[in-house]
């Protein structure tokens, strides 16, 4: 085990359970903030939100109960219908919380098909979509003729958003 590769101090049992926890504590911050899990107290009751573990993030296990009395009960996490709508479908938990903060927010009841349009194309997984020889110049030529104002780093995706 390189130590160094995972920002590891040293190789205790104690150093590598702390930072296993922060890494498990953290994915679960996450996983929260975009509203992909939440806490179950017993079987058949329903899924709602927890309170926010960024409010009782870092410490040991003790001080994060003490903070948070509720985590010495017993209970599950469990997906939310967000989360199994990103798992289904393979979206990121970023994509699937940015969605859900702009329809049930600002663009809840008023957004155009331009705003849509561009919602989609800032989804997280079009940010690894690698630019091919000469698209471009295709982009260039598309931009032109599409009906709204196309910004980078979105050119591609925006562009044939707007075409098709």
């Amino acid at each position: 085990m390189n130590p160094s590769y995972y920002g590891l101090a040293d190789t205790s049992a104690e150093a590598l359970n702390n930072h296993l926890a922060a890494l498990i504590e953290n994915c679960l911050i996450d996983l929260e903030g975009a509203g992909c899990i939440g806490k179950q107290r017993r079987l058949g009751e329903a899924v709602r939100p927890m309170r926010p573990l960024s409010m009782v993030r870092g410490g040991s296990p003790q001080e994060i109960q003490t903070k948070c009395p509720e985590l010495q009960e017993a209970f599950t996490v469990a997906a939310t219908t967000l989360g199994r709508i990103a798992a289904h479908y393979y979206l990121s938990h970023k994509t699937v919380g940015q969605f859900h903060r702009a329809l049930t927010g600002p663009l809840a009841k008023t957004a155009t098909l331009q705003q849509l349009l561009t919602l989609l194309c800032d989804a997280h997984e079009y940010a690894e979509l690698p630019v091919r020889h000469n698209e471009e110049l295709i982009n260039a030529e598309l931009m032109r003729s599409a009906p709204w104002p196309v910004r980078p780093p979105h050119t591609s995706r925006s562009c044939a958003t707007q075409r098709a």
